[in-house]
């Protein structure tokens, strides 16, 4: 919910400013897979929004990777947002940024990143396609060298 509200501050911050954001949703994703991006979205979020009127609903291991699928491309955006409305963003957002276009090529526009982004398009041919778990944990451990997490490396099992 936190990624969402993020997404809808940032849009409407845009919006005042008369900014345009370039990598909102209708640039990002593929425009054959646009509309199920929609649907998925709302089917998703709806479940926390509405849980007070059906307390028995039961998220499904397929809705909980809906989520985390929704939440890594939403995240992708957020942070494409808040730079372009001149935030000074810290150098782990554009490693996060680079991972989540590796670890989800098939929804990505790759003509318009790699052009927007070359050190990206550069990074994706060399390194291939991670899992989302493995990337995760490299991030941690980059964040934990940086000093932003506490050093529970013991905790981390690549895999």
């Amino acid at each position: 919910m936190v990624v969402m509200a993020c997404s809808e501050l940032t849009g409407t911050i845009a919006k005042q400013r008369g900014v345009g954001l370039p990598l909102s949703f209708d640039h990002l994703i593929r425009k054959d897979r646009l509309a199920e991006w929609r649907r998925a979205t709302v089917q998703a979020y709806n479940f926390f929004k509405h849980a007070d009127r059906d307390p028995s609903a039961i998220m499904t291991t397929d809705d909980v990777e809906r989520i985390e699928v929704l939440n890594d491309l939403t995240m992708l955006a957020n942070i494409s947002h808040l730079h372009t409305l001149g935030c000074n963003l810290d150098p782990a957002f554009s490693t996060f940024s680079m991972g989540i276009t590796l670890i989800y090529p098939d929804v990505m526009d790759w003509k318009g990143l790699d052009e927007a982004f070359p050190d990206i398009a550069a990074a994706r041919l060399n390194l291939g396609n991670p899992s989302r778990k493995t990337l995760l944990q490299a991030m941690r451990y980059a964040l934990i060298k940086r000093g932003f997490l506490p050093d529970d490396r013991d905790l981390l099992v690549f895999s």
